[in-house]
């Protein structure tokens, strides 16, 4: 499995990947294959999970965080996403959802803007 070597050439001490609450099939079949490398032990280093669609967290609320002050970053984040160029629709009702996490995170933890993951290993 690709995955797996690329992990122990690399060594993570982190690995950041979709949350499963993520709608596209795509995403899904990354969180699918992580967690079961997770329950396999093929990884043993602390992995998160962000979430792109989601407004409101119900499901995690309990899991431990790892917050992150992305002000500095948030542009480069808006460009990352809009360079998306086939993609115009999905990027538009996309965007305020990404301004309105990121703004109302950033609030809660005293910046301008943040980004939460959940670590589930």
């Amino acid at each position: 499995m690709y995955l797996k070597k690329v992990m122990n050439e690399l060594k993570p001490t982190k690995i950041f990947t979709h949350s499963d609450d993520d709608f596209h099939p795509d995403h899904k079949a990354i969180f699918e294959l992580v967690s079961d490398m997770i329950k396999k032990k093929e990884i043993a280093c602390a992995v998160y999970t962000f979430e792109i669609w989601n407004i409101i967290k119900l499901k995690k609320k309990r899991l431990p965080k790892l917050v992150e002050d992305i002000s500095e970053t948030f542009q480069t984040k808006v460009d990352a996403l809009k360079a998306h160029k086939s993609q115009k629709a999905t990027i538009l009702s996309l965007m305020w959802n990404m301004y309105l996490k990121a703004i109302t995170n950033g609030f809660f933890y005293g910046c301008k803007y943040a980004e939460v993951f959940y670590k589930i290993n």
